[in-house]
């Protein structure tokens, strides 16, 4: 069988069981379609209605994706749980659920005739606890509607045949054929005879000799002490003699003589 969509709309709550006692509650929805047999559930919750307290307001609608068999089946359950959020943790108000079966044979007209422009149902459910005390009332609505396309003209006369394919689409390439481009060869550089001239050129330069100045030879041992006995002149003599070199005599070596007094002085007393 086909696909059902469930459209939902939580429209509202009222006469709330307040479980917080004191403080006003803020109360959301949870809702879930759950498989009797696989346990398997879809879920959705609306928003969180701050004002409202024991009787919020969502206005929210919802969709559901369903197996149409397992619903004709009665194995799943449409479960609509309202909660208040806490700081110290939120506490569950109470719950309505009902088989979809149920919801599914309550439209009008039937889903089976293939019509998908059903308006939707309004209901009014019971809200209980988990041990079966009445907390309040659930607004919400409903509609399924199917996901099988509806056939029109299926009567085999009335279908007009395909436009056969054109002649000229059936041997079109898929791509171009390929096309070998050939570039021209370029021509080669001519070749330069070599030059007789270039041909005996020395790879280094020719090595020329280096003449370095001969250093004069050094003197004899007898030029050395004539060089050391060098005398010059006296200064004492008034005229110029020729420089020379001359050996050193015995006299040389002597210390010079003191000079005398002056005449006329000593002991104190003229003399």
């Amino acid at each position: 069988m086909a696909k059902l969509t469930l459209e939902l709309k939580i429209n509202s709550a009222n006469s709330l069981l307040n479980v917080n006692f004191i403080t006003k509650m803020d109360v959301y929805a949870k809702i879930n379609i759950r498989d009797e047999n696989t346990q398997k559930k879809q879920k959705a919750k609306t928003i969180v209605d701050r004002s409202g307290g024991s009787n919020p307001i969502w206005n929210q609608a919802l969709k559901f994706s369903v197996n149409e068999r397992l619903v004709r089946d009665g194995r799943l359950t449409l479960v609509m749980r309202l909660i208040s959020r806490r700081i110290l943790g939120n506490k569950e108000i109470g719950r309505v659920g009902i088989p979809l079966l149920e919801l599914l044979n309550s439209i009008s007209p039937p889903i089976s005739s293939g019509s998908n422009n059903q308006e939707m149902k309004l209901m009014n459910r019971e809200v209980r606890t988990l041990s079966g005390k009445q907390a309040g009332f659930l607004n919400f609505q409903y509609k399924f509607k199917s996901d099988s396309p509806v056939m029109v003209n299926q009567n085999s006369e009335d279908e007009t045949p395909a436009d056969p394919p054109s002649p000229q689409m059936e041997h079109l390439p898929l791509a171009p054929p390929e096309v070998s481009i050939e570039f021209p060869r370029l021509p080669e550089p001519p070749s330069h005879p070599s030059s007789p001239q270039m041909e005996h050129l020395p790879l280094a330069p020719p090595e020329v000799p280096i003449e370095f100045p001969r250093l004069p030879e050094p003197p004899s041992p007898e030029q050395a002490i004539d060089h050391f006995n060098y005398i010059p002149p006296s200064p004492s003599l008034q005229g110029y003699e020729p420089y020379g070199y001359r050996l050193q005599t015995p006299e040389d070596s002597l210390p010079p003589a003191p000079p005398s007094s002056p005449t006329g002085y000593g002991n104190g007393r003229w003399m």
